[in-house]
């Protein structure tokens, strides 16, 4: 679908002196509109909600990127002109820095003024502010061209603003570059087909919207002004490598002939062509192809790396590579080379733009309309569920309540919590918690303890509740592989938001709850006696005595330390502080460790393990007359089954107290008792706070005397 206008080689850029101006240039043509190529009924922005469709924005920065330095240049031309000193070398285009602020209208013309910054005799900088009318402009039906008279109107705000630089040429007496071209690096892929074998561009770079032209029959290069593009297929280099190592190549030459007396047209038409499909090309290959949000240019600085005149074009055929070595924030950094012909590297353009998928919760709304207004036009009623648009409604609006709900939550990925930071990057998938059903589900499960929080009857946050059970269940699981942890995370965040839990991880879960909040509420961090009893290992005693003991742990029987109290000395918290090191010297652990730390050190030297951190046995399997018994030195103790033999499940948890002795696995049957070895209360040592009723269950509701039965 072309317009009456046809297609426009580099005329399209060219500028022309505002009548009664000396700073200002106005364009001559209207700016290329993507929107404008596309078959009737297909939309540029896809999946935005469909309003009254504009036929003038949505212009290519492209054109504006091009005519505003080339608007400087002309401004430079002139001064040259005018002046009475000869200058040797041709002052060309060295960069191009500008900033897109306001969307530009293709109904009316661009006038841009130039401001002088420096001039000097090799080197010169020009400041250039773009504006529109506030009047939209009719072009001459001959020409397709405005009338010069339009860009004297009343103008809106600046949309558009760069800095040129320009640079004298000169001889070099260095000419280096990276080693290798794309013609040679790609030598193999370029070799499959002539250039004019090539797919061409698409008109707008998104999946979606190219399946649409596809379907249409619509073929050609449409009205897209100056050059002959071709699109190297990279797909199978791509296939395997990560976003920032992918590369495109783009083949062009000139569409018509540009002089080559006049270097910075050429150097335009090469910024122009860098600054095609650039963004959208990263958006599909960051899978937003068909989930498209926006793109938009923030800031573009082109950069000519060699005189002017080596940028002149003839018929051979240029390379674009471009690459995105950075995506972050909702934008990224796009970097395209400009390769000759003959494969020197003539330029470089560096651009920062805003990416972004569909907003989920839209995507879904955007449906829901969609197929609600399909089934009213066929008069299905709201009704009937069995049909398949209505279907799709449901789908959609559960969807909605679903995306409602995770915000709620979760935020918009700035919210107090982030499923990505539940637990240590080593257990997170590669591909990370955001998927929409995983998510539902542990929202409601937060939100459901949120209200036991908010009514002070849990006082861990919900989250931080969360994070500590699935921590102690991915722990536990030494004998998995990291990546059945990895896979093993996501089941346990989906077993954990299902309404009929597995009956260990109910019990673990109700059990917890209450217990985690007494424990926050009343319970001190370490509350344990020196009288608890120890395990002592069947192991040769070792060293006894201080200075054995320094000796033994530095490995140097010359090693001597202060006096201190051994193992089998200790009798209170006193006795656990240790001598110190010597002035100069870095204290080890057994000079300067005190408390439950030295102990346990202490312990080791002599082989007593004082926290009994052997597995439970597994050699059979408890029985209510002959349970396996469970050391505990505190009132509650929670305890690990894998079954009998070991590891024949599993891990699950279960929780055994003072007041319950007794547990049994639901997996396996075994059966636990807790052999209490602390001390006995003297109801001294803390305050009581309040008591909080134990879960009940089916148990509750028998005689006491099956209780264990």
């Amino acid at each position: 679908m072309a317009d009456s206008r046809g297609r426009l080689g580099y005329e399209a850029f060219e500028v022309s002196r505002v009548p009664g101006s000396t700073v200002q240039y106005t364009s001559k043509y209207p700016a290329w509109r993507p929107g404008a190529d596309l078959p009737p009924g297909v939309e540029e922005q896809p999946t935005k909600t469909k309003t009254k469709k504009s036929t003038t924005t949505g212009v290519f920065g492209g054109v504006v990127y091009a005519q505003a330095p080339l608007a400087a240049a002309r401004a430079i031309e002139f001064e040259e002109t005018q002046s009475q000193v000869a200058r040797k070398g041709y002052m060309g285009i060295h960069s191009i820095q500008g900033v897109f602020t306001v969307a530009g209208h293709s109904d009316r013309p661009f006038v841009h003024e130039v401001t002088p910054v420096h001039t000097g005799k090799s080197f010169a900088t020009r400041l250039v502010q773009t504006r529109q009318p506030k009047e939209s402009s009719i072009t001459e039906p001959g020409t397709g061209t405005f009338d010069p008279s339009d860009a004297t109107k009343e103008l809106n705000g600046v949309c558009f603003t760069c800095l040129t630089t320009f640079k004298r040429s000169m001889p070099s007496p260095d000419d280096v570059q990276e080693k290798q071209s794309p013609q040679v690096r790609f030598a193999g892929i370029l070799a499959r087909k002539p250039p004019q074998e090539w797919e061409r561009p698409f008109i707008v770079h998104i999946d979606s919207v190219q399946e649409q032209v596809v379907r249409s029959g619509q073929t050609g290069p449409g009205t897209f002004p100056a050059l002959e593009m071709y699109r190297v297929d990279m797909s199978e280099y791509n296939k395997d490598r990560a976003v920032p190592e992918r590369r495109e190549l783009i083949l062009y030459r000139p569409y018509k002939t540009i002089p080559k007396d006049d270097p910075n047209a050429h150097i335009v038409c090469h910024a122009f062509e860098a600054d095609r499909n650039g963004l959208t090309m990263l958006g599909c290959h960051l899978g937003y192809g068909h989930r498209w949000g926006r793109a938009a240019s923030l800031s573009y600085a082109f950069y000519v790396h060699v005189n002017a005149e080596e940028a002149v074009m003839g018929d051979g055929w240029w390379i674009q590579e471009a690459s995105w070595p950075r995506v972050a924030a909702g934008r990224c950094t796009m970097v395209s080379k400009i390769w000759s012909p003959e494969g020197k590297h003539v330029a470089s353009g560096y651009q920062d733009g805003m990416v972004v998928p569909e907003d989920p919760k839209e995507d879904a709304q955007r449906k829901k309309k969609e197929y609600r207004a399909k089934a009213e036009a066929f008069g299905i009623p709201k009704i009937d569920r069995k049909n398949k648009l209505r279907q799709a409604e449901k789908v959609a609006s559960d969807d909605c309540s679903k995306y409602a709900k995770i915000r709620e939550i979760f935020g918009n990925g700035n919210g107090k919590y982030h499923p990505n930071q539940l637990v240590a990057k080593k257990y997170m998938p590669p591909q990370g918690l955001c998927e929409k059903e995983l998510l539902y589900k542990f929202a409601l499960k937060i939100s459901n303890l949120q209200e036991l929080y908010q009514k002070k009857k849990l006082t861990m946050d919900p989250v931080d509740f969360y994070r500590w059970v699935i921590c102690k269940n991915l722990k536990s699981d030494l004998h998995n592989s990291l990546h059945n942890s990895r896979n093993g995370l996501t089941g346990l965040i989906r077993s954990m938001g299902d309404d009929e839990l597995s009956p260990s991880l109910a019990m673990f879960m109700q059990r917890t709850v209450i217990a985690a909040a007494r424990r926050a509420a009343i319970k001190p961090a370490v509350a344990r006696s020196f009288t608890t009893s120890f395990v002592r290992r069947e192991a040769a005693k070792g060293p006894s005595t201080p200075s054995e003991q320094a000796a033994a742990l530095a490995h140097d029987s010359s090693k001597s330390i202060g006096t201190y109290k051994t193992f089998s000395q200790v009798k209170t918290e006193d006795d656990l502080f240790g001598p110190g090191a010597k002035d100069g010297s870095v204290p080890t652990d057994l000079e300067q460790s005190t408390g439950l730390e030295r102990l346990e050190i202490l312990g080791k030297m002599e082989g007593v393990d004082i926290f009994d951190m052997r597995p439970l046995d597994a050699s059979r399997k408890g029985t209510m007359e002959n349970p396996i018994s469970v050391r505990s030195a505190g009132d509650e103790q929670y305890l690990g089954c894998t079954g009998y033999p070991a590891d024949s499940h599993v891990v699950t948890w279960l929780g055994i107290s003072k007041d319950r002795p007794i547990e049994r696995c639901p997996e396996c049957g075994s059966v636990y008792k807790m052999d209490y070895v602390g001390p006995e209360d003297d109801h001294h040592g803390h305050h009581h706070g309040p008591e909080y009723p134990e879960p009940q269950t089916f148990a509750d509701y028998i005689k006491p005397e099956y209780r264990y039965r």
